[in-house]
Order: C-alpha cells, then sequence, then structure tokens
C-alpha cells in the first residue's frame, strides 16, 4: 500500500500507472512500484487535483502541459498518457477550475 510521506508527497506525483494490483508512481525523480490499487488511491488523494483518466492511469493536472485528442503530456516528463475520451470532460473542468482561481 502506498504511504505518502515526506519523500513521496501527493504534490510531486505527476501520474500514477496500474499494473493489475500494484501501481507504478511517478515523479520528475523517477518511479516507485506499490502494491495498492486505483480505486483505493481515488478515495486518499486530493480530489481537486487528481482525475483518473482512464481505467489505467490517475494524472496529477498541476503537472499537465498539454492534452490534444486523448493524449496528455506533462511537463517535468516526457511520458504521454493516454485517456478514454469520456474522461477527459472532468478533467477539462478540474483544469479550468483550478486555472480560474
Amino acid at each position: 500500500m502506498i504511504r505518502f510521506n515526506e519523500k513521496l508527497r501527493p504534490e510531486n506525483v505527476v501520474y500514477i500507472k496500474s499494473f493489475g494490483d500494484y501501481i507504478k508512481v511517478f515523479t520528475k525523480e523517477g518511479f516507485t512500484i506499490h502494491h495498492d490499487t486505483m480505486k483505493r488511491l481515488e478515495k486518499v488523494l486530493p480530489e481537486h487535483y487528481f482525475q483518473r483518466v482512464h481505467r489505467g492511469y490517475i494524472v496529477n493536472i498541476e503537472h499537465i502541459k498539454s492534452v490534444t485528442d486523448c493524449e496528455i503530456r506533462f511537463f517535468v516528463i516526457d511520458d504521454i498518457v493516454t485517456a478514454v475520451p469520456g474522461k477527459l470532460r472532468p478533467l477539462y473542468n478540474k483544469i479550468n477550475r483550478l486555472t480560474n482561481h
């Protein structure tokens, strides 16, 4: 189970990728692997910054550089996350709320 602490803080998480009962947490420093589920993470991560965009991905909207079609790119790492089209509207809504404050 993932434990957030001084080394691994939610705001440093760029995105999370699921591998069955394991997750890979990506930060600008690299990644760590934890035995945990996406469903549990959705409950513990700050919902105003994190959005599930695919069955296998949760992204931190503060690190998003661009969203084109269904591809999400980030400022701090060169990875691309693919989103499901039906999950884009909630993502855009969160991005708009964050940028309008």
